[in-house]
């Protein structure tokens, strides 16, 4: 007798670095952080989670590891994934970090495991060694992309034969960044900044450090470091920079009168999560438009748009806006209805979870 019976397909979501998961789960069930997206994806696919041990390393590299300095526990938990992964399963990343290091076991043992990932940067030289030497990249089934410059790239690069690569749109929980009354006690305009990856606050310090207003900077970031490059090592008297707790951070979005997303010029999408939670919460973005952050989101006219690195066009964007109170409440307002209609969290975790497992 023939058996006709399917092996269930399991799925696993695996992160780079280890963002601790338990606690992560906690402070979303009590509603001090926001929801993380891949969690969100891997409840609605039933999904194993894996993240690193920060005190684990691999018993063997491989030749992505040293191209890439992989660190330790993240070549360690890949080594992992592919030993427990069957060719049934499939295994969705949350960056190239930790995908390309999975892929690169699935090659050594043969497993069919279907691979698929988030990337932000695979134009890296290293990277592009890789796709030369290797076959991790292609090793993949699929690759989503938030920047359309890269989505391009890589559409280009695979024509041929290769994963499949989309475009996705960036999101972020708007039940957790909302509109909502400034509590803070204001005797001048605030403007606020989030983020440290390609930040450039030299420009921002530097176009408002003669204004008549505070700055607030929230400077932290798991996946980038601060650096001479970031942020002037002497602050203007009316800048601020410190790290914000989540529900902190969702208020002073409440209390800022703009938004600044200020950049260094980069082909990846740097800043996006910035925009979406500033949008979510309904406040008026200025932003500098790189050629990576251009068109990731999904309505780029509702924001101020600067050169990068162009002092005077950002003084001028940020006294015109605090000029015109009525200008800022229609540019936050366009800006909420463009995130509402292409970004909130619900309906990218569905369509992600859709694309998965069409795979």
């Amino acid at each position: 007798m023939q058996n006709n019976t399917q092996i269930k397909r399991r799925y696993h979501v695996a992160f780079a670095s280890r963002i601790g998961v338990e606690e992560t789960r906690r402070g979303v069930a009590a509603r001090t952080r926001p929801r993380h997206f891949m969690l969100h994806v891997a409840d609605l696919l039933d999904a194993t989670v894996w993240e690193p041990d920060e005190e684990a390393k691999p018993t063997k590299k491989t030749l992505s590891d040293f191209v890439l300095s992989t660190p330790p526990p993240t070549a360690a938990l890949a080594e992992k994934i592919a030993v427990e992964a069957s060719n049934e399963d499939l295994v969705f990343c949350n960056s190239e970090a930790i995908s390309l290091a999975v892929a690169a076991r699935l090659i050594k043992t043969r497993k069919r495991t279907t691979l698929a990932s988030l990337v932000h940067n695979l134009e890296r030289p290293r990277i592009k060694l890789l796709m030369r030497t290797t076959g991790a990249v292609n090793r993949h089934a699929a690759l989503y992309c938030v920047s359309p410059l890269l989505a391009a790239s890589l559409k280009k690069r695979f024509a041929a034969n290769g994963p499949h690569v989309e475009l996705i749109r960036e999101q972020i929980d708007d039940k957790f960044f909302t509109p909502g009354p400034s509590r803070k006690k204001k005797s001048r305009p605030m403007i606020i900044a989030v983020g440290l990856e390609q930040r450039d606050y030299h420009t921002l310090a530097a176009a408002t450090r003669d204004l008549d207003l505070d700055v607030a900077i929230s400077a932290f970031s798991k996946d980038a470091k601060a650096t001479a490059r970031s942020a002037p090592e002497q602050l203007p008297a009316n800048m601020d920079i410190r790290f914000y707790e989540w529900t902190e951070l969702a208020q002073l979005y409440r209390d800022a009168d703009i938004i600044v997303v200020p950049l260094h010029q980069n082909g990846y999408a740097a800043g996006i999560t910035s925009i979406l939670e500033a949008s979510a919460a309904r406040r008026p973005v200025i932003a500098t438009a790189t050629a990576g952050l251009k068109g990731a989101f999904a309505d780029e006219e509702t924001l101020q748009w600067v050169p990068p690195g162009n002092t005077e066009a950002l003084r001028r964007k940020i006294q015109l806006l605090l000029a015109d109170m009525s200008a800022c409440d229609t540019l936050a307002t366009r800006a909420a209805e463009a995130y509402a209609a292409s970004h909130t969290e619900d309906q990218k975790v569905a369509e992600m979870a859709a694309r998965l497992k069409a795979l």
